[in-house]
């Protein structure tokens, strides 16, 4: 044995005598056994918690010494998780690609790349970046066949689905996922294995509690929190996704009108959230905290809570979609104190807000379509190619055939009739091989005409028109019917006849709050003049957009016209139909 190998067998030993008195046995020296048996001693604390990286640092020190990619690249994406430092969790992210490259394990290389991809997502809502990673662990995980990275990356694409607006792409996602960690759950692990299960699950449901919420579907979303919150209870395994549905729970108190319960739940929260460093959920909490001020009448209150999520924004340049309706109050506010200089500022940021998430749906709806489109050719060439190996063993085996039946027979006609035959069937897969059809992309220059001639459309009042149609309204845009669908499926998240609708009944929105005169006339005379046929269909959509009867609108405009306020209508959280 040289020096170097009983030193570094002595410095084992040291170590499991310190940690492991009691558990000692000759069959403990191997690796394996010594790596978990570290691992044992932080896999129970909470993540960013740095009491855990000696632990960390040391299996990294003995992954190196022992040459072992895989457990290094584990130990990795172990520092990634407990260091508190973003900006070092994504070096050591950096490493774990690097690492798990060199290892040539496909399990391995799947999970480095995903995990990078979360933290790009989670510590930067950096999409785009976390998307190219998630991709990447794509083509590893289909060579792998690890079913828990599979579905931890479809948990993935369920987020960025939710994100862009995608949302019944989202739920089908997020419900696959849930139904396969449950189904794992029902089966005897060991205990880590449970508690990792366990916690990928509760993050799949609260991911479509999410796209509940967004999407007015409150009973669902309503029914997992209560479920979930009652079985992790006080299991500190899980406090920190209980925060997560604590904040779920309190969105869902506001929406129910229970505002001070509401912002109980938030304060609860907010100091553990902001320690870990997770601005965008911290932000969100502060937009709801700013409505639940508004609802009771308290001013500045709520205008100080909506600065902080402009001040958030301002340093990490990300805002959740939902929350720039904040700034519709901040400008509203400004302009009541006549400071054109804060109007002029909010407004200029809403409209950088506006344009980096619309850059975000094209970007990331355009990299899935591509993934797809390219998936569907690999498969398409798989088997191609396939069929060709096929053939050509077809073709060997029956010109052996031939060749035994000339032998046999000393005739060679019926085997040239045989071969004629067969020519004719080879051919048939190749004639029939499908091709997917080619991708088509909106280039920036097509986007932007669309986008201005959109806005002019829309300064000029031109959606109140009736009848309108797709090819009517595109051939004033200046485009094709199918370049708006595409644009308004990709920019605005959602279909050409809910674009149209909303735009009317925000229309007749301010109309109400601004003209006492319009507050009087009835459902149908509202339709007609916003150009809806039908009366019953304007109260129904009036409902979805927002949240509230036509007539409990009214009701609450004419309070306000009566007591001399002049009444800002708020752009609502769009529940998409």
């Amino acid at each position: 044995m040289s020096t170097n190998e009983a030193n570094m067998l002595s410095l084992k030993l040291f170590i499991l005598l310190l940690l492991f008195p009691a558990e000692l046995f000759p069959a403990q020296c191997r690796d394996n056994v010594t790596f978990q048996q570290i691992r044992n001693q932080y896999e129970l604390m909470e993540p960013d918690d740095p009491a855990a990286m000696p632990f960390i640092n040391l299996l990294i020190t003995l992954t190196k010494e022992e040459r072992n990619s895989a457990q290094l690249t584990h130990a990795y994406l172990d520092a990634l998780k407990y260091h508190p430092s973003t900006d070092v969790k994504l070096k050591y992210a950096d490493s774990a690609v690097a690492i798990a490259l060199c290892s040539a394990r496909s399990d391995v290389i799947a999970d480095a790349y995903m995990n990078r991809g979360m933290i790009h997502y989670a510590r930067y809502r950096n999409y785009r970046t976390a998307m190219a990673d998630y991709l990447k662990a794509v083509d590893y995980a289909k060579i792998s066949r690890d079913p828990y990275v599979q579905y931890r990356l479809l948990h993935h694409f369920g987020i960025v689905k939710g994100y862009i607006g995608l949302h019944r792409d989202a739920i089908h996602n997020l419900n696959m996922c849930a139904e396969f960690f449950r189904k794992e759950l029902g089966k005897e692990l060991p205990h880590d294995q449970r508690t990792m299960l366990r916690k990928s699950y509760y993050e799949t449901l609260y991911e479509l509690v999410n796209v509940y919420q967004q999407t007015g579907k409150y009973d669902e979303a309503d029914r997992y929190i209560e479920a979930i919150l009652k079985e992790i209870g006080n299991n500190r395994a899980f406090s920190g996704i209980r925060n997560y549905f604590l904040k779920s729970k309190g969105i869902s108190e506001y929406r129910r009108g229970a505002y001070k319960e509401s912002s109980e739940f938030f304060d609860r929260i907010l100091p553990e959230l902001i320690r870990t460093k997770d601005f965008a959920t911290v932000s969100l909490i502060y937009y709801y905290q700013g409505k639940n001020a508004l609802k009771q009448h308290h001013k500045k209150e709520a205008v100080h809570y909506f600065k902080k999520v402009d001040s958030i924004f301002q340093r990490h340049h990300f805002i959740l979609p939902e929350l720039q309706h904040g700034y519709h109050y901040l400008i509203y506010e400004a302009g009541e104190r006549l400071h054109r200089d804060d109007m002029m500022a909010y407004t200029n940021t809403l409209r950088m807000a506006e344009y980096a998430h619309q850059e975000d749906r094209h970007h990331l709806y355009t990299s899935m379509q591509i993934a797809l489109k390219n998936d569907e050719k690999q498969v398409a060439d798989d088997r191609y190619s396939m069929a060709v190996a096929a053939l050509l063993t077809l073709s060997v085996g029956f010109g052996a055939f031939t060749l035994s039946t000339f032998a046999q027979r000393k005739s060679a006609q019926p085997s040239a009739s045989r071969r004629g035959e067969e020519k004719e069937t080879c051919d048939e897969p190749q004639s029939n091989k499908e091709k997917p059809d080619p991708q088509v992309i909106l280039t920036a220059e097509i986007r932007e005409r669309i986008r201005t001639n959109l806005q002019k459309f829309e300064n000029e009042k031109g959606f109140l028109k009736p009848d309108l149609k797709l090819a009517k309204v595109a051939q004033e845009v200046g485009v094709n019917a199918n370049y708006l669908s595409m644009y308004l499926n990709t920019e605005k998240g959602m279909r050409f006849d809910r674009y149209l609708s909303e735009q009317r009944i925000y229309f007749m929105a301010a109309l109400l709050a601004e003209d006492p005169q319009m507050v009087e006339k009835g459902a149908e005379e509202l339709a007609a003049h916003c150009g809806m046929k039908s009366a019953s269909n304007f109260r129904h959509l009036f409902y979805l957009i927002y949240g509230m009867s036509l007539h409990e609108y009214r009701e609450q405009c004419k309070k306000n016209t009566a007591d001399g306020n002049r009444f800002k209508p708020e752009t609502p959280t769009d529940p998409q139909a």
